[in-house]
């Protein structure tokens, strides 16, 4: 089985977070979204994988030459775009790499327990050429689909009565003919050339599951106080922490982090090499690689 994660964008709901390294390597609890995707993708028995990317890609390209999974580790490949080309300019871009199965695609932000098997599955004994995978979420419920789970259409903004797209796609590779090479192209205005032609795509409809998109700050401080159990503490290896240092509810601190004495540490997140100095507090923050906090924090991004 072939996938693609989608990691080629500018993150531009999560700067200053992704100012100067890509969305796919923000950590989420203590570990960055990229390997989130990959992790979840092999559970799966995805045996080869494509990233694009476009934002800081060298970042990208250096962290995938020393990735290392436990267990069965898939194949990695890279695309580079040298611009934004869109989930179906990306998908287009390599499609040497796509054999004659359906392949999936993925977006680097998402964090969830769907059942990629079960997608699979359906989207299988459907002879559709791309099936999503759909579930209730009044945020973002924008597609249309009928009582038999054919997708009739796709809306700009939440309604009564649609579904929300999860990010997860099973598509045929047949649908690669509707697309346009060498440029932009967006995958959904993809799907509405196929519906407007009577081709069928159809929704994988899932409930009772655990969905995150952690594409803007308030969502992905969610996701970190989710890694962290709400009210617990991940803390990262080779830090020091002094004794005197406070951790108050839920806390994620990364690697080779230096607490010293007195600091508190409350509802926050410090990615690797974080120093808070004495006496400091911080609460309810982000602080970024390699920072020292001199001075208290309170609901901040430093």
């Amino acid at each position: 089985m072939k996938a693609m994660i989608l990691a080629a964008g500018f993150g531009t709901r999560l700067r200053p977070l992704t100012h100067s390294r890509p969305k796919a390597l923000v950590p989420v609890g203590n570990r960055p979204l990229l390997e989130h995707a990959i992790s979840y993708l092999a559970s799966f028995g995805v045996t080869q994988v494509m990233v694009n990317a476009h934002h800081h890609w060298s970042q990208v390209k250096r962290y995938l030459n020393n990735f290392s999974l436990e267990g069965s580790m898939p194949e990695i490949h890279l695309s580079m775009e040298e611009e934004i080309l869109g989930t179906g300019g990306a998908i287009k871009k390599v499609q040497d790499f796509w054999d004659q199965r359906p392949f999936l695609l993925f977006n680097v932000d998402v964090l969830t327990n769907i059942d990629l098997k079960a997608a699979w599955e359906a989207h299988l004994k459907t002879g559709a050429m791309a099936t999503l995978v759909v579930h209730d979420h009044p945020r973002f419920n924008m597609v249309k689909v009928d009582d038999d789970l054919w997708i009739k259409g796709f809306h700009q903004s939440p309604k009564p009565g649609l579904l929300a797209f999860t990010g997860i796609h099973v598509i045929d590779p047949r649908l690669l003919d509707l697309i346009p090479p060498n440029r932009f192209c967006s995958i959904i205005e993809c799907y509405r050339c196929a519906i407007a032609k009577g081709l069928p795509i159809r929704a994988h409809y899932t409930k009772g599951i655990k969905w995150a998109d952690v594409g803007t700050i308030a969502s992905y401080v969610e996701a970190n106080k989710a890694c962290a159990g709400g009210s617990g503490c991940i803390v990262g290896e080779g830090g020091r922490i002094h004794p005197s240092a406070e951790f108050e509810g839920w806390c994620v601190i990364g690697r080779a982090c230096k607490i010293h004495k007195g600091a508190h540490v409350e509802g926050s997140i410090l990615w690797d090499n974080v120093e808070v100095l004495a006496e400091r507090k911080v609460i309810k923050s982000i602080v970024t690689d390699s920072k020292a906090v001199e001075r208290d924090l309170r609901g901040e991004i430093l």
